[in-house]
């Protein structure tokens, strides 16, 4: 059980964090319009992805679409926002930021998790054969990493513009052909 190491951390930051002083600053205001449309949006795909059903799932993904549009509108109209300025809008930096790495979320969960299952399951390969391949993703993670870490300029920035272009094509790629299922054949299996 968590129990006892939990007491033991609750114990241990009781004696080790300072304690309230009188003049600290009074705290900022909760967004908490903000914050309820976005734990409803994450509850609503929660909801809709322990269903079999794919109307269970089309239904939890439309009312988290639909409740992160209302995030986004009351984060617009709010007093007290959540989120930094310019958060909801691609043309800005740090929206900008927040769709490449809301495509990196995508494409590694989806490539690490997922791919090792569907050759297994569609492509009637081995335990075996599917982890090999998802080694040799991890190896291409790697790769990637090292040759580009030298980059230095205008080969940062061709590489900024390129990866998230080449993640979403890729991604596209498996789900043209990773989605039907195959003998298991290895000319099925790598295009």
């Amino acid at each position: 059980s968590l129990i006892p190491v939990a007491a033991l951390f609750a114990l241990l930051a009781a004696t080790v964090l300072p304690g309230r002083s009188a003049d600290r600053a009074p705290g900022s205001p909760l967004a908490l319009a903000q914050l309820l449309f976005l734990t409803a949006a994450v509850l609503a795909v929660s909801a809709g992805s322990v269903s079999p059903e794919l109307s269970h799932n089309i239904l939890g993904l439309g009312a988290a679409v639909i409740l992160t549009a209302l995030l986004i509108r009351s984060e617009r109209r709010a007093r007290h926002r959540l989120l930094p300025d310019g958060a909801f809008r691609i043309s800005t930096a740090l929206g900008a930021l927040y769709a490449t790495m809301s495509l990196l979320a995508v494409a590694v969960t989806s490539g690490e998790i997922f791919v090792p299952l569907f050759l297994q399951v569609l492509h009637h390969q081995s335990a075996l054969v599917a982890g090999y391949l998802a080694a040799l993703m991890g190896a291409g993670w790697t790769l990637g990493s090292v040759a580009s870490s030298g980059a230095s300029g205008a080969g940062i920035r061709r590489a900024i513009l390129a990866g998230p272009i080449l993640g979403l094509v890729g991604m596209l790629m498996l789900a043209v052909l990773m989605g039907s299922p195959s003998s298991g054949d290895w000319l099925a299996v790598m295009p």
